[in-house]
């Protein structure tokens, strides 16, 4: 069966896109994983964009040529979507084996089709940084997809993950956030920070993996069970 992932906060900078593009292409180009991404994040659809400005540039580039030739294997697909069309496209995909398909959503829920969505989710990921005002869109986020029903037997798991971690931050920042969110039972907290980092964004790519999400990588195949 496939497995539906989305990294999504309603709000906006959070790096929502540079994770799932880190995550996708590293599950994709390293551990071997069938992966489709699905860009809902209208209007910008940055994913889908970034992925045909890499073709683009890799067709001009014999030395892109055979870097991607050494994995192997063609770069996984991406669809640029409408959030109502979404939720059909999930039951086509819900039978393929081995699959992770992740969502690159909106932030804003009063979508056509976004309740529809979140129901078929598996596995929700909230980015979250050393502000209040980062974490009480995450908690919006999680009290709206709390009013939206599910399968009794396909509970919705969501995990916050520091992205942007900054060691200079007051850790007790940090610490009164964690303590927050340990109020929720509904929400786990993923041990991997994220450093705020340059190189971090620079790098990202839908066609070739970045080193450093692979702690990340370990910590989400054990608690989601992916391995």
């Amino acid at each position: 069966m496939a497995v539906f992932i989305s990294i999504c906060t309603q709000k906006g900078g959070t790096g929502k896109t540079t994770l799932t593009m880190h995550m996708a292409t590293y599950y994709h180009a390293i551990e071997k994983r069938n992966v489709i991404v699905l860009d809902a994040d209208f209007p910008q659809h940055s994913y889908y964009n970034e992925r045909a400005l890499e073709i683009t540039k890799l067709r001009q580039d014999p030395e892109l040529i055979a870097d991607l030739q050494k994995q192997g294997r063609a770069p996984y697909e991406v669809r640029k979507v409408a959030m109502a069309d979404v939720p059909a496209l999930l039951d086509q995909l819900a039978g393929q084996p081995d699959t992770m398909v992740f969502l690159d959503m909106p932030g804003t829920i009063n979508i056509a089709g976004y309740d529809q969505v979140v129901k078929r989710l598996d596995y929700v990921i909230l980015p979250m940084e050393a502000d209040k005002l980062t974490f009480a869109a995450g908690m919006m986020t999680l009290d709206a997809f709390a009013k939206i029903s599910r399968p009794a037997d396909k509970p919705l798991k969501s995990f916050l993950l520091w992205n942007k971690y900054k060691s200079s931050e007051r850790q007790t920042i940090y610490q009164s956030i964690e303590n927050m969110a340990t109020q929720r039972p509904e929400l786990g907290i993923l041990s991997t920070r994220i450093k705020d980092s340059v190189i971090w964004k620079n790098n990202r790519s839908t066609i070739f993996p970045h080193s450093e999400i692979k702690n990340l990588i370990a910590e989400i195949n054990q608690k989601f069970a992916l391995n």
